[in-house]
């Protein structure tokens, strides 16, 4: 425990490659199913992607997450906050989401009734026409130019989390930080932002990613997640801590006319 952070994590990383296919031939062939050993089959440590179970009714945050740039020693409560803190409250809230609302809190499928389901859909629609909203983009492959454009439906339960998984690890912080207003804590050495900015800032930085044309054009035609620029300039677009933070005028492309409200809690 007294190695840095990213030197723990690669060694860990490399052990558990090593020994991974043993063990799993070991484990198929036992009939221990210890719980703390079943989530290794879930997702490694060492990735850092979070899940959200079902089944189980369960959140698994890897150990990855427990590391830079997601927590870091030494820094202000608002960066974990908002890079580790937006993730959980994210899975937490798939939980209510698309898929997990119809599971109980055992993890057991189970229907809705008919207001419910009325209600729910009129949550949903303005993230599934409005989220995704102007978000096409034209990529070069080979000399070729092709649109790609976000599919709101298939996103949907991504984009409901992200969306308030913002505000809630947003309004989590501003709750800690007014209980703790006598103490305020000091903004980053040579950032001039302040320190929502600055919030919004270290959210962005987890999602900085160099993708490549092919994988970009797979990504928003398949994937459930926007592809990484649109997943959070769609985040902050419906925000209204953003447009407040960084004066966007209504109408500006970070401040759409039209905001989706969060839609498990009040801003």
């Amino acid at each position: 425990m007294q190695e840095p952070s990213h030197h723990r994590l690669l060694r860990l990383m490399k052990t558990l490659t090593s020994i991974g296919d043993t063990f799993s031939d070991q484990y198929l062939a036992s009939d221990f199913q210890a719980e703390d050993t079943i989530w290794s089959y879930v997702v490694q440590p060492y990735s850092p992607n979070a899940y959200y179970l079902t089944d189980r009714n369960a959140v698994v945050i890897p150990l990855a997450f427990l590391s830079e740039p997601y927590l870091f020693d030494d820094v202000p409560r608002y960066i974990t906050m908002a890079a580790l803190g937006t993730t959980i409250a994210h899975e937490l809230l798939h939980s209510v989401g698309v898929t997990g609302f119809y599971f109980n809190s055992a993890g057991e499928l189970h229907s809705l009734s008919e207001d419910t389901e009325h209600q729910l859909s009129d949550l949903r629609h303005c993230v599934r026409h409005q989220f995704t909203r102007n978000l096409s983009r034209e990529v070069e492959i080979s000399g070729l130019l092709f649109s790609a454009q976000p599919n709101g439906e298939l996103t949907l339960d991504e984009n409901l989390s992200d969306h308030d998984g913002l505000a809630l690890a947003w309004r989590t912080y501003h709750r800690w930080q007014h209980r703790h207003r006598h103490s305020p804590e000091p903004r980053l050495p040579g950032v001039q932002g302040s320190v929502r900015q600055t919030f919004l800032l270290a959210l962005a930085q987890t999602y900085c990613a160099k993708v490549a044309p092919v994988s970009y054009i797979t990504s928003a035609e398949v994937d459930t997640h926007l592809p990484n620029p649109e997943r959070i300039n769609a985040m902050m677009r419906h925000f209204p801590g953003f447009a407040a933070a960084f004066g966007c005028p209504v109408g500006s492309q970070m401040r759409p006319e039209h905001q989706c409200s969060p839609i498990w809690l009040p801003l």
